[in-house]
């Protein structure tokens, strides 16, 4: 009956599966944890568990990429958004009720930049004339402040490759 701990168990066990590449049993326990913390109001949870199902459906999505199943890629992505995006606004509300907590904000740029991989695999697959990479780009950029802020080291390399890609993938190589 410690519902908080079967969580923190469900979450555990769906990122061994995660890592042994087991996706499916990866979402049925992210799923599992997600039911608890949604019952506990665990907002904190709520967004990193939404950011590791984001995350999963990406894997799957670069993997339909790989396989050259672009409408699967493409839908793949699209759920991976929207798990991102529900991560991003939970965290937004609780950076913006916890002025200057470095963990809901350094979580956030983790969510920006996933975001921006996000929006970089969708305009490579819809040929895009430059708004969802200038998403992409506007998302990695909004991370790497927030790292800059917190002197996140590890992070800041991150946003700098994932900004690179960004130009690497409109052909802007000098950038």
């Amino acid at each position: 009956n410690d519902s908080v701990n079967m969580a923190k168990v469900y979450n555990n066990i769906a990122l061994v599966h995660y890592t042994l590449g087991n996706h499916q049993e990866a979402l049925q326990y992210h799923f599992r944890s997600i039911t608890i913390k949604q019952k506990r109001n665990d907002l904190n949870g709520l967004a990193f568990s939404y950011g590791n199902v984001g995350n999963i459906y990406y894997d799957l999505g670069e993997t339909a990429t790989d396989q050259k199943h672009d409408a699967e890629a493409d839908s793949m992505f699209r759920v991976a958004l929207r798990y991102q995006k529900n991560a991003e606004e939970i965290q937004l509300k609780l950076v913006n009720e916890n002025p200057g907590n470095e963990v809901f904000e350094i979580g956030l740029a983790g969510t920006y930049n996933n975001l921006g991989n996000i929006s970089l695999q969708l305009a490579a697959l819809d040929n895009d004339n430059g708004i969802l990479f200038g998403e992409a780009l506007s998302y990695h950029k909004k991370a790497l402040d927030i790292q800059e802020k917190y002197n996140d080291v590890r992070g800041k390399s991150h946003s700098h490759i994932n900004i690179a890609g960004v130009y690497e993938k409109q052909g802007l190589v000098d950038k």
